[in-house]
């Protein structure tokens, strides 16, 4: 019946294709559409079906052919696990890319032809449709169903050397049960040097599944954007490498849908060399990765727990009855760590960037992203303030504008004297790490989300309002809210009285990168009420390296309040406003002076990413964009750090100048002599 469907679908809209393209071969169609839903009717279940009671042996594999010296692309699905198979044996390290040929190539290269037309046409829907892609995964899982035990064991040997994880579980496919696939690695050896052998040279040759370790366990509960599998690849990598272990989205046909390798429980392992500088890990190591969730592959999981040194549990937030679900794991002796990533970080971002749609179409990629966007308000909007918020934002509402000032203060004096114990040690750490292990960017990165976490000002409070209005306007938008019971709808209005009372604000998030439009569109509209449509801005910009005194610069030259005390360095955007008076308004043409405070450019703990130069360009390109005057803070004596930074800000002004847009650019010198700072200039 789903043929036929398709069958109809495709006639007719080739009927509609045809029209446009002043063509009736609709024979020709008929004969295409044949062979093309004939292709489709094998699934890789079929094909695991068809080898029930013969399987495929190391007999079967001992044989040359003609198709041994030509490879030839896979045409059908049945051919899918043999292309596999032969790719596996030569230790072909892009077997894992195999996939049925496009039906473009095999159809004829004449496009003007009605059967060139044709193809493109069918071509183009199977890509939309994405039914030519079939999950590696998945066909590794029907060649190993295929396979006798022998063949399997010598099918993990080959991708043992090919660096491949390899199946520890082994899903049924079409039910819970699972095989545990011992047999298939007992014949795994490896060598390896502990740290113990490294003066002697010596090491250990040895059955992997002989030798007892550690055994970590990486497990995912709900939906996650976060990849296991990338991070376990980047963790199990030797220095200066990037070896692809576990199989991944971000590789070619990584995001295809799996049909039949859900539950699929991998292995590999670390192994170290003897060097201290590059060893992850002194000892062996064992890592597992489980593929879809727990909940659905409950079986898989209990078996881990019950093996497992530790889990790790990959989440975007823990509910109730997940909650209860995982208590059932409470008698297990294996400790378990919760890693949850927040789904909404960088979704915004990728809304406009749209680069990691894979092999999905651009207006589904958005349709998705939207979508999850939806839903993370929705989550969002569904828990209450929080007391602390409550209270926060009840004060800085009915206390009187003095009142309202001191207790800011008071809250900045409270948060920055709880820091500061941490930040103090922290910092000295950050600053040692640098000059003598420039080149461990890891332990760099966690310092500075140490920093981070350990900072908690008043914009923390301000941002959290901000998300709060957000997740109720998507709301009110959706309709799942109607306008007259909304709760938050004063929130800009309040933080538009902060802004004109000479507080900071937040323009850019700096943990997520993002600027909440709505939150930041609302807020201006509010200030522009307030003054009675007398809000016409001048905006005025600091760029610079990080921790060089662009906000003591600022604070400095406008008598400001962005935050320094903290001895934490800015993250994201700050603004604030400068009223002009009534004697200045004509020369300068403008009410008020928006100053705005931005993130030092060339972060250490960014330096490791691959887009860091991106990030910092886009950076300046905003700031550049929004300014009418952009402060270039040069506070270093270090040749190769101006020239980057300067680098970067012609960047943004050529991008300027694309738009017609010519804003003007001052370049300040400073020496800094805080004793913080005594390295930097």
């Amino acid at each position: 019946m789903g043929i036929l469907l398709e069958w109809t679908f495709l006639y007719e809209s080739y009927i509609k294709y045809s029209h446009t393209h002043k063509t009736g071969h609709k024979e020709s169609l008929l004969i295409y559409i044949y062979v093309f839903s004939l292709e489709e009717i094998s699934t890789l279940k079929e094909v695991i079906e068809s080898y029930k009671e013969s399987k495929l042996s190391l007999r079967d594999i001992l044989d040359i052919g003609q198709e041994n010296i030509n490879e030839v692309a896979p045409q059908t699905v049945q051919d899918l696990p043999w292309a596999l198979l032969k790719k596996l044996m030569a230790l072909d390290r892009t077997a894992r890319t195999v996939q049925l040929e496009d039906i473009s190539a095999s159809s004829g290269s004449d496009a003007d032809s009605t059967e060139g037309e044709i193809s493109q046409y069918l071509d183009v829907y199977r890509k939309e449709n994405n039914s030519n892609f079939i999950d590696p995964l998945d066909i590794l899982c029907a060649l190993l169903h295929c396979s006798d035990i022998l063949l399997q064991q010598n099918i993990f040997s080959k991708m043992s050397l090919c660096q491949f994880a390899v199946p520890l579980l082994l899903p049924a496919g079409d039910g819970p049960e699972c095989t545990f696939m011992l047999w298939g690695l007992r014949d795994i050896v490896k060598r390896w040097r502990p740290h113990t052998l490294a003066d002697s040279k010596g090491f250990v040759e040895e059955n992997l599944v002989q030798v007892e370790m550690p055994f970590f366990s990486f497990v995912r509960l709900g939906q996650n954007k976060l990849s296991k599998s990338k991070i376990l690849n980047q963790v199990l990598s030797p220095a200066q490498q990037n070896l692809e272990f576990f199989f991944h989205d971000n590789m070619e046909v990584g995001s295809t849908e799996r049909q039949i390798s859900d539950g699929l429980v991998e292995i590999s392992w670390f192994l170290p060399v003897g060097r201290e500088n590059s060893d992850t890990f002194p000892e062996p190591v064992a890592v597992t990765n489980l593929r879809g969730d727990i909940e659905s592959n409950w079986t898989q999981f209990s078996f881990l727990t019950q093996v497992s040194s530790a889990v790790f549990v990959f989440a975007e937030s823990i509910n109730e009855r997940e909650c209860e679900l995982l208590a059932q794991c409470s008698k297990s002796n294996t400790n378990f760590y919760f890693i949850i990533t927040p789904s909404g970080k960088g979704i915004e971002k990728e809304l406009c960037r749209m680069r990691k749609h894979g092999d999905k179409g651009t207006e589904e990629y958005r349709s998705q992203l939207i979508e999850e966007l939806n839903k993370l308000h929705r989550e969002q909007n569904q828990h209450d303030l929080p007391d602390s918020m409550s209270k926060f934002i009840s004060a800085i509402t009915h206390l009187s504008q003095t009142e309202k000032h001191y207790f800011l203060k008071w809250i900045k004096f409270a948060l920055d004297s709880m820091a500061r114990n941490n930040l103090s040690m922290l910092k000295a750490k950050y600053k040692d790490r640098c000059c003598n292990n420039a080149n461990d960017q890891k332990e760099l990165k966690q310092l500075d989300q140490q920093i981070s976490d350990s900072s908690l000002g008043v914009e923390h409070f301000l941002r959290e309002m901000g998300q709060f209005y957000e997740a109720e306007c998507s709301m009110v938008s959706q309709g799942k809210i109607k306008p007259d019971k909304r709760q938050f709808y004063n929130f800009p209005g309040i933080a538009a009285d902060l802004l004109l009372d000479g507080f900071p604000l937040e323009l850019i998030d700096g943990d997520a990168s993002n600027i909440p439009l709505q939150w930041v569109t609302d807020l201006l509209n509010e200030l522009d009420k307030k003054t009675g449509g007398k809000c016409r801005m001048r905006v005025i910009t600091v760029l610079g390296v990080q921790s060089t005194g662009k906000s003591t610069l600022l604070n400095t030259m406008f008598g400001l309040q962005f935050p320094v005390a903290s001895g934490c360095c800015t993250r994201g955007a700050f603004m604030t406003l400068i009223n002009v008076k009534e004697n200045l308004k004509e020369n300068l043409g403008c009410d008020f002076i928006l100053v705005i405070d931005t993130e030092g450019l060339k972060a250490p703990e960014l330096a490791s990413l691959e887009d860091s130069y991106e990030h910092d360009n886009e950076l300046a390109t905003l700031v550049v964009g929004l300014s009418d005057i952009t402060i270039i803070n040069m506070a270093m004596e270090n040749t190769a750090e101006m020239r980057d930074t300067l680098q970067i800000v012609v960047h943004a002004f050529l991008r300027m100048k694309q738009i017609g847009k010519k804003p003007k650019c001052q370049f300040i010198h400073q020496n800094v002599s805080d004793v913080s700072a005594e390295d930097i200039t």
